[in-house]
């Protein structure tokens, strides 16, 4: 019976020394460390810009735009433009008919200067017979230079011709039509509108807030939409005060150099609205968490934390201030993965030109 009790306390002992065993092989076994792989960037210091992208449409000042109009009431009798078309100085725009009253007032301008002319003959030859007084004469004179200057003014508003062409004072393009054939007008009438071949000015609609923070003046990078290659530079000339109902932005015009676009070619512009030097990383090298913005430097192969200030951004940068390790590069891929202390494996460090 006895024996049997030793048999038994043996055999515990010996599983219990089997199983220390165990978990001391077991405890002996190296632990594999976890390690990010990522990829780095130097960090440095560069000048960064703030822009803002508008669209708009390439077009002449408006000091530069003609209003093309007849100083007499009449009618449109043919048109031989439309809006858009280059026109070439001296060419016919349209044809104009003189209206009845017009041609009327013409007409008894040119008989009251025939009957002065006639009664001043008739005065003089009486004078030279001692039949007519000097004090006759000259106002028979007086009468024949007021019927002249009438019939001059009419001449000078084109009521000698019932028909007349309207002809281009310079080369350009019609930038508006607004009449018809068959039209009567009234003297003074708007009837075509004709701007230069140099576009010289460029009208952009941006946002209200961005526009707070234009200023006259600011360089703007003017580029096509249809080629990137034709780009020009330009200043900004003018700012309106008011907002655009249909559209809810603020409309900026632009002045830029001749002969880059066309008269009405829709344009991108780049306007910088600020410029300083800074700390620089890509914007995939920020992260945010509960503790607010960060970065992760490398220092001894180990992931560290850094709090950063974030300023001024682009598409593809952003400046960043904090306590920086010198000489430590910036994580720009594989960030999200770490956690302060991290072991890290870098990849080959991404060239700083490339930021």
């Amino acid at each position: 019976m006895k024996l049997g009790y030793v048999v038994l306390a043996t055999l515990l002992l010996s599983t219990q020394v089997s199983a220390d065993n165990d978990d001391a092989v077991a405890g002996d076994a190296p632990v594999k460390a976890v390690r990010a792989s990522v990829r780095t960037a130097p960090l440095q210091q560069q000048m960064i810009s703030e822009s803002v992208a508008v669209y708009g449409q390439v077009m002449p000042s408006s000091r530069l735009v003609t209003v093309l109009s007849e100083p007499r009431a009449g009618q449109v009798i043919a048109m031989n433009v439309v809006v858009g078309q280059h026109v070439r100085k001296g060419q016919t725009l349209l044809t104009f008919a003189n209206a009845p009253e017009t041609d009327q007032s013409w007409r008894q301008a040119s008989i009251a200067v025939d009957s002065a002319q006639s009664e001043r003959s008739r005065l003089a030859q009486l004078l030279a017979q001692h039949l007519a007084t000097a004090g006759q004469l000259a106002a028979a004179d007086k009468t024949l230079a007021d019927a002249k200057a009438q019939l001059e003014a009419q001449q000078q508003l084109g009521a000698g011709r019932h028909l007349s062409p309207l002809k281009t004072p310079s080369d350009g393009w019609v930038s508006a039509v607004n009449v018809a054939a068959g039209t009567r007008v009234t003297a003074g009438t708007q009837l075509l509108e004709l701007s230069p071949d140099a576009a010289t000015h460029t009208t952009f609609a941006v946002e209200v807030e961005d526009s707070q923070r234009i200023q006259i003046g600011m360089p703007v990078k003017i580029v096509s939409l249809v080629g990137a290659d034709r780009s020009v530079s330009g200043r900004v000339e003018r700012i309106a005060v008011a907002v655009t109902a249909s559209t809810q932005q603020v409309g900026i015009g632009v002045t830029m150099p001749v002969g880059v676009f066309m008269s009405g070619e829709r344009v991108k512009g780049i306007l910088t609205l600020q410029r300083q030097l800074s700390w620089v990383v890509p914007r995939l090298a920020v992260l945010r968490d509960d503790m607010g913005a960060c970065l992760y430097q490398v220092k001894n192969g180990h992931a560290v934390r850094i709090a950063v200030r974030t300023g001024i951004e682009n598409a593809e940068n952003i400046a960043v201030d904090g306590p920086f390790l010198p000489g430590a590069p910036v994580v720009i891929v594989g960030n999200y993965e770490l956690t302060p202390g991290m072991a890290v494996r870098v990849q080959a460090p991404v060239d700083s030109g490339a930021l």
